[in-house]
């Protein structure tokens, strides 16, 4: 615990010993974050502290492994789901098609847990992926701040609006 104190102590910037009863929500997030990174190794892939916006990318190495092994010389189509606000906080996942199961489930791969619904909080995520294979097509909502990050991170790929999205936007159009 030391160890993570420490650490917490260099990414705030603080000169005390931390306590978390005594921090609001949004500290007490991160410190989680930190502490899960030091007992978890892996599993925290990024945290990027900012003013305004506290945002970590997570996910479990095995699942990094196994997709890294099924994609390693071929584009893979992920699907990345809106953004779910949980509280202070908002969660949106990155998931894949296994091939290698008959019914070829959707399994999710890695999970953004961010403050604010803003670009540069996704193109984290993005620009982490990047690292791991070449997406030719990426399922998402038209949420502006998902679409503009994938715009600039896979300008190459094909994005794709979940179904259920457009439905919803043709029965608000049609007042249905």
């Amino acid at each position: 615990m030391d160890r993570c104190n420490h650490a917490i102590q260099l990414e705030l910037g603080l000169n005390v010993l931390l306590h978390y009863c005594f921090f609001s929500i949004r500290t007490q997030c991160i410190l989680l974050c930190i502490h899960v990174s030091c007992v978890y190794v892996d599993y925290v892939h990024v945290m990027q502290l900012k003013k305004e916006n506290f945002c970590t990318v997570v996910g479990l190495p095995a699942m990094l492994n196994d997709f890294s092994h099924l994609f390693s010389n071929d584009t893979a189509t992920v699907y990345y789901d809106t953004t779910f606000c949980m509280g202070d906080f908002c969660v949106s996942c990155l998931l894949y098609r296994n091939p290698v199961f008959v019914t070829k489930p959707v399994m999710p791969l890695l999970m953004l847990i961010h403050e604010r619904r803003t670009t540069e909080s996704h193109e984290l995520l993005f620009q982490w992926f990047t690292n791991l294979t070449k997406v030719s097509s990426i399922v998402c909502d038209h949420e502006q701040s998902i679409t503009n990050a994938v715009r600039k991170i896979f300008p190459d790929s094909t994005m794709v609006y979940h179904w259920n999205h457009i439905l919803d936007d043709v029965r608000v159009c049609w007042g249905l």
